[in-house]
């Protein structure tokens, strides 16, 4: 028994080693209202709750540069809010319904932070992609969120949080608000909503990566990545057979 837990734990701990030299570089290499809460003004809700499914703006990389996640925040306090739901980033070569196809996408479960906290909190949300992403600098890209109808409750009102942000005195944008683009909805993004400088065009957005090209990680840190699994895979096998 004691020698399966010593397997375990240099299993865990190669392959803690070999994920974060992988993943050693990522930075924040762009963000929008990082500072700021999605939300609000009064009465809420359903100020701060999305109907639509979905929601996205136009990017641009100011380098040639990598991603390996695009984050988000979303309005989450109060009676009414359900952000327990599989929401999905992709990244666009342009809108879908002007001609753009998928470069990635990955979904997690917008209930979930990456950062610790709590609800109250507004913390960020966002696993990331599987593989790190190339993006050209002076480049437009679109990036697509969705999920929000499988949240939204006709008979109650509630749904998921928006994740833009709104000046509680107004309803307008913030005076110093971030703006990326307007915003866009619908199925394959093709509603424009309102302009470059309404609310839906201010989000809570941050991007994550590194400039120039992903670093590519050393035979060694591969042989260790093997080394770990192959010792969870020993220490798997020996708890059946015991």
């Amino acid at each position: 028994m004691a020698f399966r837990v010593k397997i375990f734990a240099l299993a865990t701990l190669l392959c803690g080693l070999t994920i974060g030299e992988l993943a050693r570089a990522a930075d924040v290499i762009d963000s929008y209202n990082a500072a700021k809460t999605p939300g609000y003004v009064l009465p809420r809700p359903p100020c701060c709750i999305w109907v639509p499914d979905t929601i996205g703006w136009y990017w641009t990389p100011a380098g040639d540069s990598y991603l390996t996640n695009i984050q988000t925040k979303l309005a989450d306090v109060d009676f009414g809010y359900n952000n327990d739901f599989a929401m999905t980033v992709s990244l666009f070569t342009d809108r879908p319904a002007a001609g753009g196809t998928l470069i990635d996408s990955f979904t997690f479960n917008a209930s979930s932070f990456v950062d610790g906290g709590g609800h109250d909190t507004f913390p960020w949300r966002g696993t990331g992609f599987a593989a790190p992403v190339s993006v050209t600098g002076g480049t437009n890209y679109f990036v697509g969120f969705q999920g929000w109808a499988a949240a939204y409750d006709p008979h109650t009102g509630n749904g998921g949080g928006i994740n833009w942000v709104i000046d509680g005195d107004t309803g307008g944008p913030p005076a110093d608000a971030q703006f990326l683009s307007a915003g866009y909805t619908g199925a394959t993004f093709d509603t424009k909503m309102g302009t470059d400088r309404t609310v839906t065009a201010a989000p809570v957005i941050r991007f994550i990566g590194g400039l120039g090209a992903p670093p590519v990680p050393e035979p060694s840190t591969y042989a260790l990545l093997m080394i770990g699994l192959a010792a969870l895979g020993l220490n798997t096998a020996g708890r059946k057979r015991g």
